[in-house]
């Protein structure tokens, strides 16, 4: 990878980040008046910390721990569960997991178990208050979503192609024969026959 291909995908992965950030701080904002103090402080708070990791990149509380973490939180949401306040205690323990998630060092898989929990919340705060400023939040989120999905997709390096998403055009420019399956009528990455791809 060149120069420029490396800083092209270093400002989207900063861009992916910086969006993450946003809805998360959003969504956070759209509920804050339906959870606790205690929870939003905590909340604040892991989220100023995975901040300074994203911002230094230097240090990662291992993943297992964080894990673990999440593991306990949903136990506790549980132990705790009270059907009067359903809504409110699985918003409270959404964002807390939100807030875990942004600590972690973030895959592809991460992104959307971020996006997924955003839209968790957003969804949680329609139903205890529906009014213009949910309307206005859920679209905002939305559409930075889509955003955050193109980039990211743009980032991982990937064109819409046959059923994996890749582009098998490109894959045949540097074949693998170190792969057992290899031929050079065969796609380096879904194995497709050549022939059934069309060339644009």
């Amino acid at each position: 990878m060149g120069p420029m291909n490396h800083n092209r995908n270093f400002r989207i992965e900063t861009i992916v980040i910086f969006i993450s950030y946003l809805v998360g701080a959003m969504v956070f904002l759209s509920i804050v008046k339906d959870i606790g103090s205690l929870y939003s402080i905590v909340f604040c708070l892991l989220f100023a910390i995975s901040l300074y990791f994203d911002y230094r990149r230097s240090f990662r509380i291992p993943r297992w721990l964080l894990t673990t973490l999440s593991l306990a939180i949903v136990i506790l949401a549980l132990y705790r569960l009270n059907m009067e306040e359903l809504i409110t205690q699985m918003m409270e323990t959404l964002l807390t997991l939100l807030a875990i998630k942004l600590l972690e060092e973030k895959k592809v898989r991460d992104y959307l178990q971020i996006y997924a929990i955003t839209l968790l919340l957003l969804s949680g705060s329609g139903l205890l208050s529906l009014n213009i400023a949910f309307f206005v939040f859920y679209l905002v989120i939305i559409f930075t979503l889509t955003i955050a999905a193109i980039l990211r997709l743009l980032h991982s390096g990937q064109r819409p192609g046959p059923a994996t998403g890749h582009d098998c055009q490109d894959s045949y420019k540097i074949p693998d024969y170190s792969h057992p399956r290899h031929t050079p009528n065969l796609c380096n990455v879904c194995h497709t026959p050549k022939n059934s791809i069309p060339v644009a």
